[in-house]
């Protein structure tokens, strides 16, 4: 196993996005080899309309971006279905399907992972899965016909005030949604300029 140091690491960017010709020519060459047999065979969803690739995109997107950022970077990769729920910390919809791809991409040798771990005990802490690519998939970002500089983040009007319960509460709720008032339009307001 490629040995990484696993602090290292920045979360995985559900907000990464491309519409360039070459990052779907990419996308879908993983897609067909490997991802393809995960959707149900009784329906075909149209390329917009597909969980699975869109998963896809936006996870190779995101390790592209921060492969080419620092080589040695591991991406924090959370396997609870609760990190995907729709809503406004979630523009693009990224479904739990995602934790599905990383498994097929493991499987296939493109992708590293060390699992995630909870300490139980009381005042114990965990980590979310670290993943990062192979030599496989680095070879593919190595011969990619794109760059950074086609990649977006998704939603110019993507979440920026986060608002996440105390230390003191439940911390397996994490992120909470809220109600917009006219504070925390200030705020947003504030941090976008």
């Amino acid at each position: 196993m490629n040995i990484r140091n696993l602090d290292h690491s920045r979360l995985f960017d559900v907000h990464r996005w491309s519409d360039h010709p070459e990052v779907n020519n990419f996308v879908d060459l993983l897609y067909e080899a490997h991802i393809r047999s995960l959707e149900p065979t009784d329906r075909k969803p149209t390329q917009d309309k597909n969980p699975y690739r869109k998963a896809l995109k936006t996870l190779l997107i995101d390790l592209y971006v921060g492969w080419v950022d620092d080589s040695l970077l591991v991406t924090a990769f959370s396997r609870s279905n609760s990190t995907y729920r729709q809503g406004r910390y979630n523009e693009l919809h990224i479904s739990p399907k995602v934790k599905d791809v990383v498994d097929q991409l493991v499987d296939a040798g493109y992708l590293l992972e060390k699992p995630g771990f909870k300490d139980r005990r009381k005042g114990g802490s965990g980590r979310v899965s670290r993943i990062w690519p192979t030599t496989r998939l680095e070879d593919l970002f190595r011969d990619a016909r794109f760059g950074v500089a086609d990649v977006v983040i998704s939603a110019p009007d993507r979440e920026r005030v986060i608002l996440k319960k105390g230390k003191d509460e439940d911390p397996k709720k994490g992120l909470i949604d809220y109600r917009d008032t006219d504070q925390t339009r200030a705020m947003r307001d504030q941090l976008v300029r």
